[in-house]
């Protein structure tokens, strides 16, 4: 079934999620945790800015608007599963918890028909549980994952068809027009005094496009006095916390989220990070031509004195990485929409900047000692990579030309021009880099 274009526009659909925010809020009111995981502004034409405080509650809707599985990252005792778990239980009407430890046989997660068993094969005996079915599931200890459960691990993650012991295939998820939906949020826990662990498998985190570090947004000193002033009976309890199912609700904004556009800046700037693999002294034109890439090759480069050298300090986020938040951005640009009518239901640059710090991960990308003079940490840095780049776009759609490039040879003398005096310039794309100039005609 086609799903209608921007059918997320009508009031109905603005009036859901704000119910399923105030219900979010509800079930962790007693989450000792007040500050706000996204503060970004958004600036209107009259030059007025939007202020979009986004808490934790509401945080974990937007992932599951977007069906995206999150990581959350912390110390022990930072809350992290009691967060996961009351959540699930108070927005997805889901309690289903599974704890990973190197003994766990994962492929037990599904229920034995004894009666069948004992009349056929094991494959007959199987059926599926909660874990399968359920719009959502808490992985618990996801870093003490053994090799030997990964493959099993892999496909339940990506929702797809899991294969059980006998040769027995169930599906994950519920099945949707936007495809199947079940969200699970993983913890893990952090730190060299936790033992046991091993280091979380690149596939298993390529499946968790959302990652949140409860340790970057700690308790604030009045959050620490509430909790110690109040009494035990009123701490926060994942067994009193409030019950509600509204999975439904969610997934009628997922079958059309990725109905919102994305303006045409905003676009650009997608493409702008897609371009941090460009480099001048590679033959291939990709820093992934060079054997052993590092900074001493940008030595003499004129893209070496911008920004301190970000150009030869970064990467570009891989494709994966680029279509998940594009898709995150989307969830801000409605949760926007919603909180202020008007402004546009339509993916802007603050919107992608402020989806950026969960999506991609900065430790992959940034140079260490880049971070390390850019602020100290990686989110940090990360921010003053997502500003660097906005003020490249800017500067390259603002480039001066005396001529028109109207043909092959001006066209390539401009691009020629506009690479000597800017990094970040789409280097290979001749075709695009003349719609650039046409626009910039106009």
């Amino acid at each position: 079934m086609l799903i209608e274009k921007n059918s997320l526009e009508k009031e109905e659909y603005r009036v859901k999620l704000l119910n399923i925010l105030e219900e979010a809020s509800k079930s962790l009111q007693f989450f000792q945790h007040s500050r706000n995981i996204i503060s970004y502004s958004y600036a209107m034409p009259d030059s007025t800015q939007k202020k979009l405080e986004i808490p934790i509650a509401h945080f974990l809707v937007l992932t599951s608007i977007t069906g995206y599985n999150v990581l959350i990252i912390g110390e022990t005792g930072s809350g992290k599963t009691s967060l996961a778990r009351a959540y699930g239980k108070g927005v997805l009407g889901s309690d289903e918890y599974l704890q990973i430890s190197p003994e766990t046989d994962l492929s037990k997660i599904s229920d034995i028909d004894f009666k069948k068993m004992k009349k056929g094969k094991l494959s007959d005996a199987q059926t599926s549980t909660e874990f399968f079915s359920a719009p959502f599931v808490v992985i618990d200890e996801l870093n003490r994952v053994s090799q030997k459960q990964l493959n099993i691990l892999q496909e339940y993650l990506n929702n797809g068809e899991i294969n059980l012991e006998g040769g027995k295939s169930i599906l994950v998820g519920r099945q949707t027009k936007a495809g199947r939906f079940q969200q699970k949020i993983a913890c893990i826990n952090i730190g060299a005094e936790y033992t046991g662990t091993v280091q979380l498998d690149k596939a298993i985190a390529d499946r968790f496009p959302i990652k949140l570090n409860l340790d970057d947004y700690p308790l604030t000193q009045k959050d620490t006095l509430t909790m110690l002033e109040r009494n035990p009976s009123e701490q926060f309890d994942i067994i009193k916390s409030k019950e509600n199912d509204l999975s439904k609700e969610i997934i009628e904004i997922f079958e059309k989220i990725n109905t919102i556009e994305i303006s045409e800046e905003a676009k650009q700037f997608l493409a702008m990070l897609s371009n941090l693999n460009y480099c001048y002294r590679s033959s291939t034109g990709l820093k992934s031509g060079i054997n052993g890439f590092d900074t001493s090759v940008c030595e003499g480069c004129h893209a070496k004195e911008k920004f301190g050298n970000l150009c030869g300090s970064s990467r570009a986020p891989s494709n994966r990485m680029l279509i998940s938040l594009a898709l995150f951005s989307k969830a801000l640009a409605l949760y926007r929409n919603a909180i202020y009518k008007d402004t546009p239901l339509m993916v802007e640059i603050p919107d992608v900047k402020a989806a950026a710090e969960f999506v991609i991960d900065f430790r992959e990308l940034l140079d260490e000692n880049w971070v390390q003079q850019n602020g100290g940490s990686y989110l940090i840095a990360g921010r003053t990579m997502l500003d660097d780049l906005e003020k490249a776009m800017k500067d390259i759609f603002s480039f001066q030309l005396n001529e028109y490039p109207s043909d092959k040879d001006k066209s390539r003398l401009a691009k020629e021009e506009l690479l000597s005096t800017y990094p970040y310039a789409p280097m290979s794309d001749q075709e695009y880099m003349i719609s650039i100039y046409k626009k910039k005609k106009r």
